[in-house]
């Protein structure tokens, strides 16, 4: 009984090692792939990041520019520039906080 018992359990272990290796080597050809791919997904991913900063920056400099040479509603309403610098901020940040929290909760 205990040499069955034995030669069972090498069977399993070896049956496991031999599933094992083969995972391995599948993830190590997808990953080798991927490799060779990644340089286009790179460039293209780093001009998406680059183009987006660059309009982020554009609008923000856009809107502070608008908020302190006077031409917002805001300054039709007597709010010091100052002020509408820091609202406008207090709300894009609750905004984000608003909108970080409904896709958590999706």
């Amino acid at each position: 009984k205990k040499d069955n018992a034995s030669s069972a359990a090498s069977s399993s272990l070896s049956n496991l090692s031999s599933s094992f290796s083969k995972t391995n080597q599948r993830r190590i050809q997808e990953e080798q792939d991927e490799g060779r791919r990644s340089v286009v997904v790179t460039g293209t991913q780093l001009f998406r990041y680059l183009y987006s900063l660059g309009l982020l920056v554009f609008s923000v400099v856009v809107v502070m520019a608008a908020l302190f040479t006077g031409q917002t509603a805001a300054a039709e309403m007597n709010i010091p520039p100052v002020g509408a610098f820091f609202l406008f901020w207090f709300l894009i940040i609750w905004l984000a906080m608003i909108e970080g929290g409904q896709g958590a909760l999706v």
